[in-house]
């Protein structure tokens, strides 16, 4: 097990660490755990401050809890004057879309460099300055860490594939819970704008997660222009029950809504529905992604991926170009 000594001989040598702030010593205490959620500091835990939103208050209270050292940008005070390491900072700078394409600049003590995700999504930006910083610390060449961005894609993550025409594009992603239903809207609306109108494809799961009927519902009712209520793992509880609580909550944002308890038909509907419209339309079939069953009942049945029904459908109303 790891000792609050081996993280700080990891840090200098991989020439990450800044400085070290706190009167507490760097010994043989065992680190037991490492988070950046003070809700789930346990005793012996090392500490994480990112993100922008944070607030020292988030690092007092994992010292309540039993944090034993920290790791952040800047230095904090802290009651217990506990150890501080403070790590090289890589900024993420100039975001901006180019030929259909993510871009985005580095800045840090060893490089100035723009990136390119072969990905959509600008929320996939954040998981992108994760692998580069784990690069940064492994000591990974940079040109090999922007070949990597460039050319990575993640079946069922934002997958697009467009009609002939370029009338109607749809999108398949994993987007299943209130935060990436949020980014998921946010990223279409940016990065489609010719689009203006989006029909969403989407269900809820049985017996779990109850809240995101009214979050899903709700998200989906406010952004988007059609909603089709489908199956996605109901479980022991009835589709029709389901689709029914899910609906209540679309249609309140004024968005007309239907459910169609086969997924398959769900889907094929959304892009005959596409088809028909004056405007250039997106259709985004969001929660299941690249996964290939569902729970139905108490048994656990294959189904087709999101991205094979989507494509289906669109073959039927022409060949799509991925």
């Amino acid at each position: 097990m790891l000792t609050l000594n081996d993280v700080e001989k990891m840090l200098r040598e991989r020439k990450l660490l800044c400085a070290v702030t706190g009167t507490m010593q760097a010994d043989e205490t065992q680190v037991c755990w490492l988070t950046c959620d003070s809700r789930t500091v346990a005793p012996d835990t090392v500490f994480v401050c990112k993100g922008a939103a944070f607030r020292q208050k988030y690092l007092l209270d994992a010292e309540e809890q039993g944090c034993i050292a920290y790791i952040s940008e800047i230095p904090y005070e802290t009651q217990k004057d506990i150890r501080g390491w403070i790590v090289r900072d890589l900024q993420c700078r100039d975001i901006r879309m180019e030929h259909g394409k993510i871009m985005f600049s580095v800045v840090c003590d060893r490089f100035k460099e723009t990136f390119t995700l072969g990905m959509k999504g600008k929320f996939n930006i954040e998981n992108a300055m994760a692998a580069i910083t784990a690069g940064y610390a492994l000591g990974i060449p940079v040109s090999c860490m922007k070949e990597a961005l460039a050319t990575t894609y993640v079946p069922g993550r934002m997958e697009t594939y467009f009609s002939g025409d370029g009338h109607v594009c749809g999108i398949v992603d994993f987007a299943h819970n209130r935060l990436s239903f949020e980014n998921l809207f946010d990223a279409v609306y940016q990065e489609y704008p010719s689009y203006t109108k989006i029909i969403t494809v989407f269900g809820c799961p049985g017996g779990k997660a109850l809240n995101r009927r009214k979050e899903l519902g709700t998200l989906a009712g406010l952004f988007s222009d059609f909603v089709y209520v489908t199956s996605d793992s109901p479980g022991t509880e009835h589709q029709e029950k389901i689709a029914a609580e899910v609906r209540r909550y679309v249609e309140r944002g004024g968005c007309a809504c239907e459910c169609v308890p086969e997924r398959e038909e769900a889907v094929r509907k959304a892009v005959l529905m596409a088809y028909g419209m004056k405007e250039k339309t997106l259709v985004l079939v969001l929660g299941r992604g690249s996964e290939k069953y569902q729970k139905i009942g108490k048994k656990t049945c294959s189904y087709p991926t999101d991205a094979y029904l989507l494509e289906e459908a669109m073959k039927i109303q022409g060949i799509p170009d991925k």
